[in-house]
């Protein structure tokens, strides 16, 4: 199906097509992604049109307004983690959290695996970005997201295979 004045393809056509990753890539860097969280939005775009009309059409407007859906969830993600790493940083402040309760993490931080606690350090305690702790760690910023996982699963008493 050729496109018409609308930009209406078929979903297949847009899912192959470069105009999905400029569209993908403008709503990106308009919200100030890097390139992984850019690649995210692009994603997630694709699946949206998979999952709506694999054979049907679908118009610019509708991709155009996906991606920036998408962006926005991606705003949401990124910010519930930065809340939930604020909130776990305070636990480390002396004047929000009682003796016991710094002695019961320090306990738990000296039984963790060392690159869990290295990770702990460098990230909670130094204040390293995610993208400095991947350099440092030698793995991908995912990577550094899991160790962040584990690392609390680990704090309040799950155990873990880091």
């Amino acid at each position: 199906m050729a496109a018409d004045g609308r930009g209406e393809r078929l979903a297949s056509e847009w899912l192959a097509s470069k105009e999905l990753v400029c569209i993908a890539d403008r709503v990106a860097r308009a919200y100030g992604f890097d390139r992984e969280d850019a690649a995210e939005v692009l994603q997630e775009t694709r699946i949206a049109l998979w999952m709506k009309h694999p054979d049907g059409p679908v118009c610019m407007a509708w991709v155009e307004r996906v991606a920036m859906n998408k962006a926005v969830d991606r705003v949401r993600v990124i910010l519930r983690a930065r809340s939930a790493d604020q909130a776990f940083a305070a636990l480390e402040h002396p004047n929000q959290s009682s003796a016991e309760l710094k002695h019961l993490l320090h306990a738990r931080l000296a039984a963790l695996p060392e690159r869990l606690r290295t990770f702990y350090e460098l990230h909670y305690l130094a204040g390293w970005s995610e993208r400095d702790i991947a350099t440092r760690l030698g793995v991908g910023r995912k990577g550094i997201r899991w160790l962040d996982r584990c690392c609390r699963r680990a704090l309040f008493g799950r155990e873990t295979g880091a």
